[in-house]
């Protein structure tokens, strides 16, 4: 299976509200049945715990109107800036 990165910078939006500009990198299978898309967001510590607190997240591309659903949870240890996130598709 091939995989892609999308990653760049944007805003997250947390319940219809923006929460503040974000960096990530997000992996996207190119081809198989998996839809899964996971990665990482970070530098901006207050965004990224608004969103583990919001029922609803969208991650607005800075070059884009597209909002991309998204569901976060802890990344381990890594309990800082990054955090996993899984693209619902």
């Amino acid at each position: 299976m091939s995989v892609s990165f999308l990653h760049g910078a944007g805003s997250l939006v947390c319940d219809g509200i923006d929460a503040g500009h974000i960096e990530f990198s997000i992996a996207e299978p190119s081809d198989g049945p998996d839809t899964t898309r996971r990665g990482k967001l970070g530098n901006n510590k207050q965004a990224i715990a608004t969103a583990m607190d919001a029922e609803k997240v969208e991650l607005k591309l800075s070059d884009d109107h597209e909002l991309l659903s998204l569901d976060v949870a802890r990344a381990g240890e890594e309990a800082g800036e990054h955090c996993f996130v899984r693209r619902e598709v």
